[in-house]
């Protein structure tokens, strides 16, 4: 078996945390109102793996789009939309792409009886106008659409900024901070991952609620399960110690 599936047995691409149902739960509202909403906070909460679960079972009627410092313009991150290289037939017109992106959604609204939504995640990358464009789906298509992001996301919206931002802040109905993973979101994860014991659970509470949360948690874990496999014992507190310190977390 080679290593990387060494790394990647029996682990859950997703599990449905405390946090993961109030982000689901933010989503679905801003699908079937339509609306637009901003989920904001810190790395290692589960926001992304949350989002891609949620697309996959949504095929039809749900888009994401990942902003980056390489990906903020209106152009670029409109040509992701609609996964065009900005090379082929759209070129780098943003009139054109826009216009792609909106037929684009229009055709999968033919196969579902929902309203649509657009998730953009990554959104503190976002220049100001491709702001502006993205909020015009919400407006000319009525899909929903939600911001995901850390803090900044919000604080552009509503803060210093806000008078470039004005017309999204308006249309903004509902927002949620995730400041940190919750005990509940831990205990979720290592139900999912089969840790029962005192120890390893109080070890794993230490890592899964400090900052990188949830991803440096699983990276342990993950870690520890290839450990414990090659050396023929059961995982305990002190393969998941070597794990941490492997990961980075300590040392």
């Amino acid at each position: 078996m080679k290593i990387d599936e060494e790394y990647s047995q029996n682990v859950p691409r997703y599990v449905e945390t405390p946090t993961a149902k109030k982000i689901i739960d933010l989503l679905e509202y801003a699908c079937y109102v339509p609306t637009i909403g901003v989920i904001y906070g810190g790395a290692g909460v589960g926001k992304t793996t949350t989002l891609k679960h949620y697309a996959e079972n949504r095929p039809n009627d749900t888009w994401v789009v990942t902003a980056a410092q390489a990906r903020r313009t209106t152009a670029a991150i409109l040509a992701e939309l609609v996964d065009s290289s900005g090379t082929g037939l759209f070129g780098f017109r943003t009139d054109s792409l826009f216009r792609e992106a909106k037929a684009m959604i229009r055709r999968g609204l033919e196969w579902s009886n929902r309203k649509g939504l657009l998730i953009v995640d990554e959104a503190q990358h976002l220049e100001t106008p491709a702001f502006d464009a993205l909020r015009a789906f919400y407006d000319e298509v009525g899909i929903g659409i939600v911001y995901v992001g850390n803090e900044e996301v919000y604080s552009r919206i509503r803060g210093k900024k806000r008078s470039q931002l004005a017309q999204i802040y308006s249309r903004v109905s509902r927002r949620l901070p995730i400041s940190a993973p919750t005990p509940e979101d831990v205990d979720a994860i290592l139900e999912a991952q089969g840790i029962t014991g005192r120890e390893e659970r109080a070890f794993c509470q230490m890592i899964g609620t400090s900052p990188g949360g949830l991803r440096s948690l699983n990276n342990v874990i993950i870690l520890a399960k290839l450990l414990a496999k090659k050396s023929g014992s059961a995982i305990d507190v002190n393969i998941l110690k070597v794990a941490a310190t492997e990961s980075g977390i300590f040392g």
